[in-house]
C-alpha cells in the first residue's frame, strides 16, 4: 500500500546485528507472505545508528527494505561520513532526527542539523533519495519539538520553535508537496529567534535519553522510494 510503511525493531540497543538481522528475516518473512511490495524499514544497532552493519551483511530478502539511521544535531555528527558512505550501498531512511541532543534538549544545533541535511541533498548526484521523519511535530517543552508549548490545546499549529521554524522553511525551500516544486534556491538560513524556554520536567517523568517517546509523532516531508534497491 502506498500510504503505509513496516517499521519493524525500532532503534535496537545493546544487541548485535547478526540477533537483530535474524529478528528482521523472521519478520519480512512474516510480512512478505501477505504483502509482496511495500517497503519494509530494517532497524540497525545502536539506537539505529550503525548502518554499516547491513551493508556489509544485508537482509535475506532485501526487496522493496530499507535501513533505518536517526540522528540528533548535537550529539551524532560524526556518524555523517558514515550515511554518506553506506547510502550508495543501501537503501537508507532517516526515520528519527533532531535538532537537539539526543536527550531532545540542549541547542538547537542548527548549522549541524544543515550539514545533515545538505549531505542528504547532496548524495542525490548518485541517484540516491534519503527521506527522512524529523523528530517532532509537537508541543512537548523540550527544544526538537517544532511547535511553541501550548500550541497544541489552542490550535496554533504556526506557532513554532525556533527549530520548527528552521524545519518548515527547509521543507517550503527544498521540498515539492501538493505538485508544487520547491523554489530553485539554497538551503534557508538558521532563524534568529531564540528557542522558547522550555518548562521544568515535572518530577517522575521519564527523561528520553536516545529512544522517542511515543506520544509524539514525527513530521514525514517527503514519501520514501528505495531508489538503490537490489
Amino acid at each position: 500500500e502506498k500510504h503505509v510503511l513496516y517499521e519493524i525493531a525500532n532503534e535496537p540497543n545493546g544487541v548485535t546485528w547478526s540477533t537483530i538481522k535474524s529478528y528482521h528475516n523472521k519478520i519480512i518473512a512474516a510480512i512478505r507472505a501477505i504483502d509482496t511490495e511495500t517497503i519494509i524499514i530494517c532497524g540497525t544497532p545502536t539506537w539505529s545508528q550503525e548502518v554499516d552493519k547491513p551493508a556489509a551483511d544485508p537482509v535475506a530478502q532485501p526487496h522493496n527494505v530499507m535501513y533505518t539511521f536517526h540522528f540528533y544535531a548535537g550529539t551524532h555528527i560524526g556518524l555523517l561520513p558514515n550515511v554518506e558512505k553506506y547510502s550508495s550501498q543501501i537503501p537508507i531512511f532517516v526515520t528519527e532526527w533532531g535538532t537537539s541532543y539526543a536527550t531532545g534538549d540542549g541547542g538547537p544545533f542548527l548549522d549541524l542539523a544543515q550539514q545533515f541535511l545538505s549531505t542528504f541533498e547532496s548524495v542525490g548526484s548518485l541517484g540516491v533519495s534519503l527521506s527522512f521523519a524529523q523528530w517532532s511535530f509537537a508541543d512537548k517543552s523540550e527544544v526538537s519539538a517544532a511547535l511553541a508549548s501550548g500550541s497544541c490545546s489552542s490550535k496554533q499549529w504556526d506557532d513554532t520553535t525556533c527549530s520548527g521554524t528552521y524545519l518548515k522553511n527547509y521543507i517550503k525551500a527544498n521540498v515539492a508537496t501538493c505538485g508544487n516544486k520547491p523554489p530553485t534556491t539554497s538551503a534557508p538560513a538558521a532563524p534568529t529567534t531564540a528557542p522558547a524556554t522550555a518548562a521544568p520536567v515535572v518530577t517522575g517523568t521519564p527523561v528520553r535519553t536516545n529512544a522517542p517517546l511515543p506520544t509524539n509523532a514525527p513530521v514525514p516531508p517527503s514519501t520514501p522510494v528505495p531508489t538503490n534497491a537490489p
